[in-house]
């Protein structure tokens, strides 16, 4: 077993014993988002569209970090709910602002002078 597995089990053993059931809930919650980071990775790793892997991940991180942080259905579904109206009103807000800023970004001759200052 790797140290990284025994870290793995005592943190679920210790926060079974401290939370409960909520700690176990909380363990898995943050278990499945570790496992959908590592996921959402490789997928830009491989080159799959950062637009479209958003759209599907971001909520499923949000349906993992609040149905499992709550025993209240109704008040996990609202704060759902508001937390796609907000994620999508920021999106809007970020996408209308990057058309609006005409930002150009960095050009090729700026990558010798950046290489540089790279560790």
């Amino acid at each position: 077993m790797s140290s990284l597995g025994a870290l793995i089990i005592v943190l679920a053993v210790l926060m079974m014993l401290v939370g409960g059931e909520t700690g176990i809930r909380s363990f898995f919650s943050v278990l499945i988002n570790t496992l959908l980071l590592v996921l959402v990775a490789m997928l830009i790793s491989w080159g799959l569209s950062i637009p479209v892997i958003t759209m599907i991940f971001v909520p499923l991180k949000l349906v993992t970090i609040i149905f499992l942080g709550t025993h209240d259905y109704t008040v996990a579904k609202n704060s759902f709910y508001a937390s796609l109206i907000v994620l999508a009103a920021v999106s809007l807000l970020i996408l209308g602002i990057q058309q609006l800023a005409q930002a150009a970004g960095l050009g090729a001759e700026a990558g010798e002078i950046l290489l540089g200052h790279s560790q």
